[in-house]
Formats: structure tokens, C-alpha cells, sequence
């Protein structure tokens, strides 16, 4: 039986990013209602900075989706398929949800990009070695 303890550890680390990612969002909400209240920003950077609130509630659905299908599943090469494509989609809307925090006036922060982007970008590694592997040693 193959198996990926590579995947099982990023599968973990992803799930405890997405409860660190959700907080730093509800952090964000705070930030912009404050923000609005003062007056601090115009109607279309409200806007954007609205894109990303959803875009990094959507980034903590996918990671932890992902990681739990990846923790469960670590020894079954046919879900590798399944695990890259959640980790894609995690991957995909944590790096725009940050660059809109960043275009909104939120400034960069290196919990969100550490949430938000590296630790999905290993477990899409991760999911691609076992996903690879598999093919390899199928002969597909």
C-alpha cells in the first residue's frame, strides 16, 4: 500500500490554518466596520474589501475541506486527484483575497499570506507528489 505522510502532516497544518485564517477574518470585519464608521474609505474600496472578506471565508471552507479529505485519506492514492483540486482552490482564492486586503488599505499581513498561501501551497505539493506518484506507479 502507498501512502503519503507528507500529505498527512500539510493536511493537518492546512486545517489549523483555515481556524487561524477564519479568526484573522472576523479581525478584518472589525477593521472595516470601524474603518467605515470613521469614514476612512470611499463606497469602491468598501467593495473590494467586501470581495475579500468572501474570498477569505471561501479560502477557509477550502482548507478545511481539503485538509479533512487529505488527513482521512492520506493512504488512498485515488483521492490525490481530489486533494489537489481543494488545495488549488485554496490556494487560488487565499492569494486574491490577500492581494484585495492589500489593495483595500488592510496592508500585508504575514498571517494571512502564511494562511493564505504558503501552508496551501505545500499541501498542493504534497497532493501533486502522491497525485504523480500514483500515475507513476499505475503506468497511466
Amino acid at each position: 500500500m502507498r501512502q503519503s505522510v507528507f500529505l498527512k502532516y500539510t493536511s493537518a497544518l492546512l486545517m489549523l490554518c483555515s481556524v487561524v485564517r477564519f479568526f484573522f477574518a472576523i479581525s478584518m470585519i472589525n477593521f472595516f466596520v470601524t474603518a467605515k464608521s470613521l469614514g476612512a474609505h470611499t463606497d469602491e474600496v468598501l467593495k473590494v474589501a467586501v470581495l475579500s472578506l468572501i474570498l477569505s471565508f471561501i479560502c477557509v471552507l477550502a482548507e478545511l475541506i481539503g485538509g479533512f479529505i487529505g488527513a482521512i485519506h492520506w493512504r488512498e492514492p485515488m483521492r490525490a486527484g481530489t486533494c489537489l483540486l481543494w488545495g488549488l482552490g485554496a490556494l487560488a482564492s487565499g492569494l486574491l483575497a490577500n492581494l484585495l486586503q492589500h489593495i483595500s488599505g488592510y496592508g500585508v499581513s504575514y498571517v494571512a499570506w502564511t494562511t493564505g498561501a504558503v501552508i496551501p501551497g505545500l499541501f498542493v505539493l504534497a497532493a501533486l507528489h502522491f497525485f504523480l506518484r500514483k500515475k507513476i506507479l499505475s503506468g497511466d
